[in-house]
């Protein structure tokens, strides 16, 4: 690859399988968000349906009550799974789009060191400074991408635990508020 435009196509190349990637991803994700909005609108409309005939059951004040607070457990606790799904979904989306690029990037510095090192081999092309300046160049991008995607993976590590936190807190609120 000691010529700059084998570089240039590899470089294509390696960039347009990088967009592929990241289509898949994408449209994997919002595949699995109109599943998950249909199941959700299709579970709503059955309690729905299930809370009426319940209704047209009722006897006295204290089974209506009881059946009202049923109703807001059931549909509060469909919202949070639903809006829980939907987090985990894009949690996923997001670590994937991470590791494409992250791959990407890797192919990309690779494909540089590489061609650096071809053309360093061919005697009197490229003074040691430059090659050793683009080596480095290219691995300083790499760290530095590296540690990016490691911050951002401890940032949504920690977002997924408060979600679950909030999830549970808001669960045991219902449970507590239920029992009174």
């Amino acid at each position: 690859m000691a010529d700059f435009k084998a570089l240039q196509t590899e470089m294509s190349k390696h960039s347009a399988d990088m967009g592929l990637n990241l289509t898949r991803v994408v449209m994997h994700n919002a595949d699995t968000m109109v599943k998950m909005n249909v199941s959700f609108a299709e579970n709503t409309v059955e309690l729905a349906r299930k809370n009426m005939e319940a209704l047209a059951g009722v006897r006295d004040v204290n089974e209506a009550m009881s059946l009202y607070q049923g109703m807001v457990k059931a549909l509060v606790e469909s919202a949070m799974t639903y809006g829980s799904s939907v987090y985990d979904a894009n949690s996923k989306t997001a670590a994937s789009i991470t590791d494409v690029v992250e791959q990407g990037i890797s192919g990309i510095a690779e494909q540089v060191t590489s061609a650096v090192d071809d053309i360093a081999s061919q005697s009197g092309q490229t003074p040691v400074e430059m090659v050793d300046a683009v080596k480095n160049t290219a691995a300083s991008a790499r760290a530095a991408f590296t540690e990016m995607t490691q911050v951002a993976r401890k940032v949504t590590r920690m977002a997924d635990e408060n979600v679950a936190a909030m999830s549970k807190a808001a669960h045991d609120a219902i449970d507590s508020g239920l029992r009174h």
